[in-house]
């Protein structure tokens, strides 16, 4: 078979079960402004129902946007509210995604982001702007 047509399938298989996903208000940036510190570390989210990470294989991600770059080898596909959206993203994004799968203190994913990639507060907050947070 051919990589770039199974990751463009991938693709689609993601957007198509982000679009039809369970509808959940995706936590926002300005739902964490005003948080003291250990507010935000015990702020409880789990990945939003129409979160999808891929990590791609080939160099397929252009042919869906040409804005992606070509090297771009990992994508977020969201829905925080009604439009779906592609974003290139990073190991350490994919990373998240998979632990707040379940119930997780917020801290508790930057710790464990940071034991593996020194930008792992980065990329959680990168993750809330995308709206890949539910807040619960």
């Amino acid at each position: 078979p051919d990589p770039v047509a199974a990751d463009l399938a991938r693709i689609e298989a993601a957007w198509l079960d982000a679009y039809h996903a369970a509808d959940a208000p995706a936590l926002d940036l300005s739902d964490l402004a005003g948080l003291d510190e250990a507010a935000l570390l015990a702020l409880c989210v789990r990945r939003h129902p129409a979160a999808r990470g891929l990590t791609l294989t080939t160099p397929a991600a252009p042919l869906i946007d040409p804005a992606f770059a070509f090297d771009v080898r990992a994508l977020l596909v969201v829905r925080p509210a009604a439009e779906v959206r592609l974003l290139a993203i990073d190991a350490a994004a994919i990373a998240v995604l998979a632990m707040a799968g379940e119930i997780s203190p917020l801290g508790n994913l930057i710790a464990t982001l940071d034991e593996t990639h020194p930008d792992g507060g980065a990329a959680i907050a990168a993750l809330v702007a995308a709206g890949a947070f539910e807040r619960v």
